[in-house]
């Protein structure tokens, strides 16, 4: 568990040009972007709830509080995909905001090595305490989807009704049913579809018939 004392990797440096380059990418992406489940106006960017997620959870590791245990796992994980890690306490934090950047990449959001790294650091940042992450206000879900894909617990809420909606069907319903909510889903508009041909057709006739 990292001590209240130590500071966090997004207190002493964050990626920010490279998190900006994925986050403005982001706009062009309809296939699969939970931005195209429902247009939300003041959705946030994945790439940059992603990487400040990971920026605040994991500890710098040039603290002096820094838990050992997390280095030690650390220069184990990150080597899988950037080469081996030097052995100063410095090296370690570029190795891992290095990491924080690319990882916020669209492309890398759902790569098995990086979300096992990612859980995994996680994981020796916080030893068997799962962290758990709260948005009162999560809008179009984020933050919560994000805070989920590295391993972390999350509970998200809003005033308005939709984006609670939206919360529910992006994490919980997409999740349990996987492919299978699709199916279900197009199965269901082609009966209202049929549904509201059938109501309509009377009175599109008498429209007819009245010019």
């Amino acid at each position: 568990m990292i001590p209240k004392e130590c500071k966090r990797l997004a207190e002493v440096d964050f990626p920010i040009a490279v998190v900006s380059k994925y986050a403005a990418r982001e706009k062009s992406i309809r296939h699969g972007h939970p931005s195209t489940l429902h247009l939300w106006w003041a959705r946030r960017p994945l790439a940059a709830c992603r990487a400040m997620l990971l920026g605040l959870l994991l500890p710098d590791p040039c603290d002096e509080h820094c838990p050992e245990d997390f280095k030690r796992t650390s220069r184990g994980l990150l080597p899988k995909i950037q080469g081996q890690v030097g052995p100063k306490d410095e090296e370690l934090r570029k190795s891992l905001l290095k990491f924080t950047g690319d990882f916020s990449s669209w492309d890398l959001a759902t790569d098995r090595t990086y979300l096992d790294i990612s859980r995994n650091l996680v994981r020796a940042a916080y030893s068997d305490e799962i962290p758990v992450i709260a948005d009162p206000f999560a809008g179009g879900g984020s933050i919560p989807l994000e805070a989920l894909r590295v391993g972390c617990d999350a509970f998200a809420n809003d005033l308005n009704p939709i984006p609670v909606l939206l919360c529910r069907v992006l994490l919980e319903d997409v999740p349990r049913f996987g492919t299978g909510l699709i199916d279900a889903v197009e199965e269901a508009v082609k009966g209202l579809n049929s549904y509201l041909t059938l109501e309509t057709r009377p009175v599109q006739l008498l429209k007819y018939l009245a010019n």
